[in-house]
């Protein structure tokens, strides 16, 4: 693999030397730097273990007709991940149909970040998430179609 050929174009003395790489190492290094998660804080590991944890088994909150939306881990909330679930799903927003959206807060400790995700799964799945989340999308109309108190959070 040769790069070479630079240009700027705001800058007509801009130069580089031309590089070589062998084939294997230019293809083993995105393999690399995708598996190294080093640089990760520890909340965002945990949030996308979690929501990794979650999307590999669907049907952990199908009992409840609800489906995982996502699981961000705030810059600025570096001691807790947020879950937000749909009420019945996507498809309810997607079709116009009344739906809910539920948000759980859980914090992140220091701990293996592998194990707490695996905690955390087996807590935000153990029972109705709809009884210990607050509503933090949807409307009052959509609510009360779906027998729901409207208690919006943001």
């Amino acid at each position: 693999m040769v790069w070479n050929g630079w240009r700027n174009p705001d800058d007509g003395n801009f130069g580089l030397p031309e590089f070589r790489f062998e084939a294997e190492q230019y293809e083993a290094e995105p393999r690399r730097a995708g598996a190294d998660l080093g640089w990760e804080r520890p909340a965002r590991r945990v949030a996308g273990l979690l929501e990794a944890g979650v999307r590999a088994h669907p049907g952990r909150f199908a009992a409840w007709g609800c489906e995982l939306s996502a699981v961000p881990a705030r810059p600025w909330e570096p001691e807790r991940i947020v879950v937000f679930l749909l009420h019945p799903g996507v498809a309810a927003v997607v079709d116009g149909r009344p739906w809910l959206r539920f948000r759980m807060t859980v914090p992140v400790t220091g701990d293996d970040p592998a194990e707490q995700a695996e905690r955390l799964c087996a807590l935000v799945t153990a029972q109705d998430p709809r009884r210990g989340a607050e509503v933090s999308g949807g409307s009052k109309e959509f609510a009360d179609l779906l027998g729901h108190p409207w208690t919006p959070t943001g």
